[in-house]
């Protein structure tokens, strides 16, 4: 479902903070080998020369009460000092079973300017898609940063076969707008995050109960958990060799009166100079399931 994504997409949130985090460990434990061992020249040399790892690969899986789950992998590649290339997949099954990708390059301007531009797919076919582009801009200035994305594509709804109207299927026109502000000081960032939806018709819309009549049952479980409105609001610790997310979140349905708050908890520790091992857990403030998950990342 839709209003689940929350909990696939909070613990990619990590492959954007950890870049730093680990940096910052190094240079503890350079500064470290300094207090204990002396000036020695060659750490100098190291730390001047240390860069932080272009590459990530993330493995995780989650379960939730009803014994519905996710699974998937996401990953980034630098391909050159201002250019990366990311992709993720995901499937989820809670019920109904949906696919979730996205594809894209990004970079940077310069040191306060970066951009963005994915495309991602999601729903199962044959039944419901929804297929967007994102474009992203990005700025960053002296822990402050700020994020403006834009998506425009379109979500098909598929009515079972034969039916009374003579058509396979209606579609909608997607658009998205999210702003979001952080900040990140030496321990601790934050972030605040919302992303306003629009779905606008392309075509003459038969009576609702007849529509109701003539989709399928899994297209319209999907659709009632399309988003109208995701807002969101992250604070994060980072001590030494483990950080720590608190994730406050909510989802309004784009076509329901429902809405979805949940509390999301997640840990992240480094257990060897590559290796990052991460768990989660999201807990339901109203209606909802209770979710827990595990996320490995190898990063160079």
């Amino acid at each position: 479902m839709y209003f689940k994504k929350i909990c696939i997409l909070f613990p990619l949130l990590s492959v954007f903070c950890l870049p730093a985090a680990m940096a910052q460990g190094k240079t503890e434990a350079l500064e470290d080998s300094k207090n204990n061992e002396g000036m020695v020249s060659d750490d100098f040399w190291r730390l001047e020369d240390y860069l932080p790892p272009r590459n990530s690969l993330w493995l995780y899986g989650g379960l939730d009460e009803e014994s519905g789950g996710y699974y998937g992998l996401s990953s980034e590649l630098g391909l050159s000092p201002s250019l990366r290339f990311s992709f993720s997949a995901t499937r989820q099954s809670y019920g109904i079973e949906t696919d979730d990708m996205s594809w894209g390059f990004g970079g940077d301007f310069n040191e306060q300017f970066g951009w963005g531009i994915y495309q991602t797919w999601w729903g199962n076919r044959n039944t419901l898609e929804k297929k967007d582009l994102r474009l992203m801009l990005s700025y960053f200035n002296q822990g402050f940063s700020s994020r403006l994305s834009y998506e425009t594509g379109e979500v098909e709804l598929f009515f079972e076969q034969p039916n009374i109207l003579r058509i396979d299927s209606i579609g909608r026109d997607h658009k998205a707008t999210e702003l979001s502000l952080g900040y990140s000081g030496e321990r601790w960032y934050s972030e605040i995050k919302h992303k306003q939806h629009d779905y606008i018709s392309r075509q003459p819309q038969p009576r609702r109960r007849l529509l109701l009549g003539l989709a399928s049952s899994i297209g319209l479980q999907q659709a009632r958990n399309l988003a109208d409105r995701e807002s969101s609001l992250l604070l994060g610790l980072q001590q030494q060799s483990m950080s720590y997310e608190l994730l406050y979140s909510r989802v309004d349905s784009a076509f329901s009166s429902s809405r979805y708050t949940y509390v999301s908890l997640y840990l992240l520790k480094s257990i060897g100079p590559q290796l990052l091992l991460g768990g989660n857990i999201e807990v339901p403030l109203e209606d909802g399931l209770l979710t827990a998950g595990l996320s490995l990342g190898y990063m160079w």
